[in-house]
């Protein structure tokens, strides 16, 4: 779970750590100078994917249905805005059930949910299948920001990976190969 691994990455158990903003802002304001960022990912990789038989087409058709996203106040905020356009709010239109990381793909293929809303990676996997598909556009986010903003808004910085001082100042070299490992990953 997120708050495990911030409880590790804090106590110096763990070196590295890939969070969201709304995550790891309160951390560095309680612990500041403990991680360098290193890596940063924007909302573009963020979408609903939707069974493809499952008739939900718009966002509109999410009104009474579970949505599972995984445990983070980004994600959750995520899903309230795009909702939010349709007077929808959690507990009275849709019941959003937050999983551990790599349990929201499986809580759509396993029926427990109707939709999810989750990260390019578990997103593409899902949809490679050809049982599931991207609901409305593939960046409902960034699509929802130039809507309302014009166009070329400035990207929103979701998150990203950490690296802690400590390993830095111990060791510059595993650093720098940690955070050239992501970039290459990235790429």
């Amino acid at each position: 779970s997120n708050s495990e691994m911030v409880n590790l990455f804090v106590n110096g158990q763990i070196d590295v750590t890939a969070q969201s903003s709304f995550t790891m802002f309160p951390v560095a304001q309680r612990y500041p100078g403990l991680f360098k960022f290193v890596y940063g990912q924007y909302l573009e990789g963020y979408s609903f994917v939707v069974p493809t038989n499952s008739g939900i087409k718009s966002f509109a058709d999410l009104k009474g249905k579970k949505i599972g996203t995984w445990q983070s106040p980004t994600a959750e905020a995520c899903v309230t805005i795009l909702l939010y356009q349709y007077k929808y709010e959690a507990r009275r239109d849709y019941t959003l059930l937050r999983f551990g990381a790599t349990d929201v793909a499986p809580s759509l293929e396993n029926g427990a949910v109707d939709a999810v809303f989750l990260f390019d990676v578990p997103a593409e996997r899902l949809v490679a299948t050809g049982r599931y598909e991207y609901l409305v556009r593939k960046s409902p986010l960034k699509d929802f920001i130039e809507e309302s903003k014009g166009a070329d808004p400035v990207p929103i910085f979701n998150g990203g990976a950490f690296i802690s001082t400590r390993l830095i100042a111990q060791d510059l070299k595993k650093a720098q190969a940690i955070r050239d490992a992501l970039l290459e990953a990235v790429d």
